[in-house]
């Protein structure tokens, strides 16, 4: 196992290892906090769409149960 290995190959390049080593982090960092961002709204969006559904099981239980009134309000004549 080599611990050092050489760093012959990097006398051409003009960064320092630590350098790119810096900006894969960060690179890393900017694709998580992206992640994160993305996951953050979905989590937002199902927490809404469960609210609806919840509010939607709610009245269909007073429907059923004869606590709400049910009435064509708001639908088309057909």
């Amino acid at each position: 196992m080599i611990l050092n290995p050489p760093l012959d190959h990097l006398a051409m390049v003009s960064f320092k290892p630590s350098v790119l080593l810096e900006i894969d982090a960060a690179a890393d960092t900017t694709r998580l906090y992206k992640v994160i961002a993305d996951q953050t709204k979905e989590i937002v969006d199902l927490a809404s769409v469960n609210e609806a559904l919840r509010t939607e099981i709610r009245v269909l239980k007073g429907i059923v149960e004869g606590k709400v009134l049910t009435a064509p309000f708001g639908r088309k004549n057909e």
